[in-house]
């Protein structure tokens, strides 16, 4: 038996083609050095935080479950863009840390998603693109109070149009 249409359905599906096309686009322009889409986005998070990420906290910014971090990890530390440090309090955790190929992979790549993305939303006005950003907090905040979910806040602060990171 078919659902009967509704709005909700419709929009989360061209959501989800749309956030589809801008990945593809951005990995596009990545690829040409070296660099998948969750790469880049685990580079600009881990060089960008204000203090210690975990690979849980990761995965969590990244809408993953923590054992799906491990294969990104292992093949960023192969190509020596990250290593795990065991410094912290708790022993059991690893704090994930740049390396100064990483930060310089970091370096390379952040003009490329940067413009990527202007690419992709120059057509917008400022303040549809204020609106797009709240509506996405908005539809991120709904999905993370959903029972069973475990999704960290990464909305700190009211949007702008001069936001500087490019994909995180």
């Amino acid at each position: 038996m078919q659902n009967p249409p509704h709005p909700a359905v419709d929009a989360y599906r061209r959501l989800y083609v749309a956030h589809t096309a801008v990945a593809r686009a951005i990995e596009r322009d990545l690829i040409r050095v070296g660099v998948s889409l969750p790469q880049a986005i685990a580079l600009q998070v881990i060089g960008t935080a204000t203090g210690p990420v975990t690979a849980t906290q990761l995965a969590g910014y990244m809408g993953q479950e923590r054992q799906s971090m491990t294969g990104l990890i292992d093949r960023m530390e192969v190509k020596s863009w990250l290593m795990r440090v065991r410094d912290l309090p708790d022993r059991r955790a690893i704090r994930l840390e740049l390396t100064d190929s990483g930060r310089k992979k970091l370096d390379e790549i952040l003009p490329i998603t940067y413009h990527a993305v202007i690419q992709i939303f120059n057509r917008f006005g400022e303040g549809e693109l204020l609106n797009m950003a709240r509506t996405f907090e908005a539809v991120y905040d709904a999905a993370a109070a959903q029972p069973g979910m475990d999704l960290p806040s990464v909305f700190d602060r009211e949007p702008h149009a001069a936001a500087g990171a490019a994909i995180a």
